[in-house]
This record gives structure tokens, C-alpha cells and sequence, in this order.
């Protein structure tokens, strides 16, 4: 009854692998083979534990034999361990060679059972899976900005799926006191990102000959030294680092407004042809807000860090 017992819970165990990211699925699989293994090997030497049980339950004055049931269940699940335990090694990669190497994106370990955990720990899986999808977007805008022509198509279902994970976390068992800053700040990031992929929808295209402001190259390098620092999610943000985006941004934003009147006048002249002016002005306008965004995203995330 308890081998069966045992074996029988990988029935329910076994609908988490048409369910969930990889890393459920390779957690269902291992509970499967791990309980079909050591059921098996518990009926190959059942007369062995029976007995062993029944002394147990012998020497606790169990005549109905209820004990003994109880040592026989605790001397099965033992024995499990200590039969896996030596092969815990070929027993990963057996795991892993089954389920294949799929995708093991911080977005991906976004398991409806971890937002219903809360706390720290769902908290952090969240600014992992922003900072996962940041990287690219804002590595697109660095590219633009030092005047290649960028194709990118936002990851919208990754971002949803975020938006979906954060509104769910449960807030019964979490401390708000320390949580709650953090929380605000994934969404002011969340939010900026949101708004980061609309401006990668509508990239002006990179024209011959453009001599963009000063500040695309600095906003460029600020960017790139930032993915850099951030690349390791275990790193402590540096506050030095966003402060650049920010200046970065400001900077372009005064050029902007400077290059606006600039191209403005240099039509109404008729020194500049209309076409080129517009799409000097389009590059202007998407550059100020696009690298205003980057700066939001890793300004909050620096902020749900919770350094």
C-alpha cells in the first residue's frame, strides 16, 4: 500500500509536464522517476523491510502492527535517499538528456506557484526577468543611437507575462514595510519598458550622411557600460552607472531642443530640403524619448533592487 502510495503520486506530479516552464517540468520528471525507481527497488527487497519493520514495531509493544506500518513507511523513503544519494550527479544530467536543454530564461521561471509564494524571492525572480528583457531593448536603442540601422520586434509576451506574474503575487505572507518599494519600482520599470518597445516599433531609419548631437554617442557608451555592469544579475547595481544614462538623457534632451530650431530655421531658409529636415526632426524626437525610457528602466530597476 505505501510503495503503491508512493508511485501513485506521480499520476498528478505528471500533469505539471504538459504545464509550466522548463524547470517544473524537469522537477516533475525527477519526481516521476525518482518515486517509479525507488518503488521498484522497495518490492525487490520487500521481505527484507517488512521484517525490519515488524522488529521496529516488536519493540514499541505494537501488537496491531500500526507502528510497524509507520517504520516500514519512514524506512522506504530512507532507503530512497540513500540509493539516490551516491547518483545524484548522472541523475541531473539523465534529467536534463530527457527534457532537453529547452529555455531557461528568467522570464521562463516565472511559475504561477512562485507569484503565489511571494516574498523576496518571487520579487527578485521578477527584476531578473526585466532586466532579462531590458537588455535587449535597450541594447537596440544604443545601436540606433550610434547610427546603425536597427530591425528589432519588441518581445511583447514576454512583457505581458511579467505584467500577468506581478498583479498575481500574493501580498498575505509578504511584508509590505520592505517589499512594497521594490514592488513599485518593478512596475514604474515594467511600465517604462512598456513604453521603450513602442518607440522600438517606429526606429527612424539611420540616413547617409546624418551627424546626429553629441549626446547619441554618450547616451550610446552610457548604455553600453550599463548592460555591461548588469550582465551578472548577482552584481550589486551601480548607482554611478545610471546617473550617466540620466545625465546622458538630459544632455539629449537640450540638443534636441537646440537641433529642432536648428533644422526649423535652416528649412524655412531653404537651406535644408523639407524631406531631410523631417527625418532629422523624426530621429530628434524618437532618440529624447527613447533613451528618456532606457533611463527609466534602469533607474526603477536600480530601485527594486532593493541595494
Amino acid at each position: 500500500m505505501i510503495v503503491g502510495q508512493s508511485i501513485g503520486t506521480t499520476a498528478t506530479t505528471a500533469l505539471m509536464l504538459f504545464s509550466g516552464g522548463l524547470a517544473v517540468r524537469r522537477a516533475a520528471l525527477a519526481h516521476i522517476l525518482y518515486s517509479l525507481i525507488t518503488g521498484v527497488v522497495a518490492m525487490l527487497v520487500l521481505a527484507p523491510l517488512a521484517a525490519v519493520s515488524n522488529w521496529v514495531g516488536s519493540r514499541l509493544d505494537d501488537p496491531g502492527g500500526v507502528m510497524a506500518l509507520a517504520a516500514f513507511s519512514s524506512i522506504f523513503k530512507l532507503a530512497g535517499i540513500l540509493v539516490f544519494v551516491p547518483f545524484l550527479a548522472p541523475f541531473e544530467r539523465l534529467i536534463v538528456r530527457i527534457s532537453g536543454k529547452g529555455s531557461l530564461s528568467a522570464v521562463g521561471r516565472l511559475e504561477p506557484a512562485l507569484a503565489e509564494a511571494g516574498g523576496a524571492v518571487a520579487l527578485e525572480a521578477a527584476w531578473r526577468a526585466i532586466l532579462e528583457v531590458s537588455h535587449a531593448a535597450v541594447d537596440a536603442v544604443l545601436r540606433r543611437l550610434g547610427g546603425a540601422s536597427v530591425d528589432y520586434e519588441p518581445p511583447r509576451e514576454a512583457a505581458q507575462q511579467i505584467e500577468h506574474f506581478l498583479v498575481s503575487l500574493s501580498l498575505e505572507t509578504t511584508d509590505l514595510g520592505t517589499i512594497a518599494p521594490r514592488l513599485v519600482g518593478l512596475c514604474h520599470a515594467l511600465d517604462h519598458l512598456t513604453a521603450l518597445h513602442d518607440d522600438l516599433t517606429r526606429i527612424p531609419p539611420a540616413v547617409s550622411g546624418e551627424q546626429p548631437p553629441a549626446g547619441f554617442a554618450v547616451g550610446a557608451r552610457a548604455l553600453a557600460a550599463w548592460i555591461d555592469a548588469t550582465k551578472d544579475p548577482e552584481a550589486a547595481p551601480d548607482s554611478a552607472l545610471v546617473e550617466a544614462v540620466e545625465a546622458a538623457s538630459k544632455q539629449v534632451d537640450v540638443e534636441c531642443k537646440t537641433g529642432r530650431e536648428k533644422l526649423l530655421k535652416e528649412v524655412a531658409l531653404q537651406l535644408t530640403p523639407a524631406a531631410t529636415a523631417r527625418a532629422g526632426l523624426e530621429t530628434l524626437a524618437w532618440a529624447e524619448g527613447a533613451l528618456h525610457h532606457a533611463w527609466g528602466v534602469a533607474e526603477s530597476l536600480r530601485i527594486a533592487s532593493g541595494e
